[in-house]
């Protein structure tokens, strides 16, 4: 495996025909190969067919590494289904620029960056310096506190619904409430910005910057332990019903 050592139970992202999922290695055989669980993304199954040819992403604290494999043999174990693949090229470190989006209901608060003229034209580097420094002086206070709730969450960043709009290329700094008690508080910068006509509310896209790689792990690996949650409650729901 080209020096670097893979490991049971280490996370993965899927990517197959520009469709992303997340998966898990359950067994490494004595020939080398991995058996990882089937793709899921949110509820959805990624399909995987054998012979497939999949990117293969393994999630580190260190960073992302990379590699490509082919679909050898699927199987069914457990009512669960599992997909034994064999690595095809070097395990390499990657730059990831896309992350598996996971849709959920969390609660946001955003705090934009106001007063500053042309704030949409500053660098992400600058908008994070006068975010951390307001933040540091108390001048982000809750009486410029946009609330809302996530659409979904990704280690790159998330969509929130709102009562109030964000100009494209605005900044500001959010803190969203995970599902497991825990919070996290990240710079953000407006990419997207859509009205939803029917329910008077706007729907904001934004990305995270300037974020810590341990703060993007801290997200990352929320979302894989929520998918497994939701695998598992799937699969309670289908023995119920059998």
């Amino acid at each position: 495996m080209a020096g670097i050592e893979l490991k049971l139970g280490e996370r993965l992202e899927i990517l197959r025909e520009e469709k992303r999922a997340v998966s898990v290695i359950e067994m490494i055989t004595t020939a080398g190969r991995l058996v990882i669980s089937e793709p899921m993304s949110g509820t959805n199954r990624l399909p995987v067919k054998k012979d497939d040819k999949l990117s293969l992403y393994i999630f580190r604290e260190s960073g992302m590494l990379t590699c490509t494999v082919t679909a050898e043999n699927i199987f069914k174990e457990r009512g669960l289904v599992f997909i034994e693949v064999e690595i095809r090229s070097k395990i390499s470190r990657y730059q990831r620029r896309d992350f598996v989006r996971f849709d959920t209901l969390l609660p946001v608060s955003v705090w934009p960056l106001a007063g500053v003229p042309n704030a949409d034209r500053l660098s992400d580097a600058e908008a994070v310096a006068l975010l951390a420094d307001r933040k540091l002086s108390g001048a982000a206070n809750k009486d410029g506190m946009i609330g809302g709730f996530t659409l979904d969450i990704s280690g790159g960043g998330l969509r929130y619904f709102s009562k109030e709009m964000m100009e494209l290329g605005a900044v500001g700094s959010c803190e969203v409430f995970l599902d497991d008690g825990n919070r996290v508080s990240a710079a953000m910068r407006i990419v997207r910005c859509e009205r939803d006509l029917y329910e008077g509310k706007y729907i904001m896209g934004a990305k995270f910057i300037g974020i810590e790689e341990s703060l993007r792990n801290r997200i990352i690996k929320y979302i894989f332990a929520e998918q497994l949650k939701r695998r598992q409650q799937e699969k309670r729901l289908s023995e119920e019903d059998s």
